[in-house]
């Protein structure tokens, strides 16, 4: 279902599907003078769907279809759980990479920040994206449509949240006084597929264009955006390096 590397490229996680439905890590090796990758822990864990390893490496999230498990990586134990507040399945969450900050999404709309920095994760903020932002009026006998997060991001720092929903509309918030930084819809926008927003570390957001055949890079602070790259397919991820501006601006 998902994999994701520790941050300096030594253990590699990866989850199983379904009814396999384990944790399993894995470290690099040499067998029979081969390179090969060799499994050290297998962690079962049910119906999980997505991995964040947190910017230490000394954590990992988990994302299950009504909870999110933290494993600490050096016990392969698990040292915190955070049962869903959310009235319907999680579809989306992201952990901070300074571990202080966790993000989850369910299919109701809402949005929630959670301290992660103590053995007890307790909530700190919740925004909702169950309104339709989409612009223009609904065609006439057409009921408001169902609205919720596909995606969300937080930035290295912990202090802005993101989200896209099923509608390709971006929001940013920020954490500490829970103020809304931007909304960008877009009349013919669709979501967007898990693993494409991704903030930069200056604080700039990477998320796909409406169309979802390109990537646009948000300025957060000035509200606007261009795009930085396009195709003939549609993204399904992305990770963006941290962007530095150089004096007289450009990236």
């Amino acid at each position: 279902m998902d994999l994701a590397f520790s941050p300096n490229g030594s253990l590699l996680a990866s989850l199983g599907r379904h009814k396999e439905g384990a944790l399993r890590l894995w470290q690099p090796g040499e067998r029979a003078g081969a390179k090969t990758w060799a499994e050290i822990a297998a962690l079962p864990m049910g119906r999980c769907l997505a991995l964040r390893f947190d910017g230490s490496g000394e954590r990992l999230a988990v994302m299950c279809e009504r909870e999110v498990l933290l494993v600490d990586v050096a016990t392969r134990l698990e040292s915190a759980r955070v049962s869903n507040p959310h009235r319907e399945d999680l579809t989306a969450f992201d952990l901070a990479a300074n571990g202080t900050t966790l993000l989850t999404a369910g299919h109701a709309g809402e949005v929630t920040a959670w301290d992660a920095a103590t053995p007890t994760v307790t909530p700190v903020r919740t925004f909702s994206v169950g309104r339709s932002r989409r612009p223009g009026p609904l065609p006439r006998g057409v009921e408001p449509p169902e609205v919720w997060a596909v995606v969300v991001a937080l930035s290295p720092d912990g202090s802005r949240a993101a989200a896209v929903t099923i509608e390709g509309t971006v929001f940013v918030w920020d954490l500490a006084t829970g103020a809304e930084l931007l909304v960008d819809a877009h009349p013919e926008a669709g979501g967007p597929p898990s693993g494409s927003l991704r903030f930069a570390g200056n604080g700039r957001l990477l998320a796909p264009t409406g169309s979802r055949y390109g990537m646009r890079l948000f300025d957060v602070s000035r509200r606007t955006s261009r795009t930085v790259a396009s195709g003939s397919k549609a993204y399904h991820a992305a990770d963006p390096p941290d962007l530095v501006e150089p004096p007289g601006g450009g990236d």
